[in-house]
């Protein structure tokens, strides 16, 4: 026997397992539902995601809001008051809040979002903090919400001085050589406490 082809019939079948039902809906509203998918290049977590397109995923609703900004900056002010920033990484996170949900659901967001991808309605995140949130609970049931903060996985901001050059900067419209009525001393604009230039009436 070289080649044995087995089917399956529905009515043969005995289905002793069933899910949770599922309500299907409109989620086309990106503000109110997340749907949550991640993958690995490996094999990780217990599942099989070597060589496949393995992506589990969720939908839940939430909402993302309170955007944060992470700023680790090294900078120097001289004795005469001049400021120099030579060093300057942001990190914008957001702020995701997931409704209620039962605990198994609760077991799979404890692990998506250190898959090696997370994708939320289709971009990439990662978490802005090495622990996952604790989950908040109503006396009343067993359903868990959960608060996270994300951050996208590949953005960056981040300024670098690599030269003692301190340069004033303005648009080319402005240039000292082709604006004579900016005031200037020394071959330096005059400007104002808070940095505006002053021009000749």
């Amino acid at each position: 026997m070289t080649l044995l082809t087995a089917r399956a019939y529905k009515e043969h079948a005995i289905y002793d397992k069933y899910t949770d039902e599922v309500s299907i809906g409109e989620y086309a509203d990106e503000c109110k539902y997340f749907k949550i998918e991640g993958c690995n290049a490996e094999n990780q977590f217990g599942l099989a995601f070597n060589g496949t397109s393995f992506l589990p995923g969720i939908r839940l609703e939430g909402r993302k809001f309170r955007a944060q900004y992470e700023v680790d900056s090294d900078f120097f002010r001289y004795a005469s008051g001049r400021t120099v920033t030579a060093y300057a990484d942001v990190k914008k996170k957001w702020t995701f809040y997931f409704e209620r949900m039962p605990e198994y659901m609760l077991d799979f967001m404890s692990i998506i979002f250190f898959f090696d991808n997370v994708y939320i309605n289709g971009e990439l995140y990662a978490p802005a903090e090495n622990t996952f949130a604790d989950v908040e609970y109503n006396d009343a049931d067993n359903l868990g919400s959960v608060t996270i903060d994300l951050i996208k996985k590949n953005t960056l901001v981040r300024k670098t001085v690599c030269t003692a050059a301190d340069a004033n900067c303005l648009p080319s419209i402005l240039d000292l050589g082709t604006e004579p009525f900016i005031l200037a001393q020394d071959g330096d604009r005059l400007l104002t406490e808070n940095n505006i230039n002053l021009y000749q009436e």
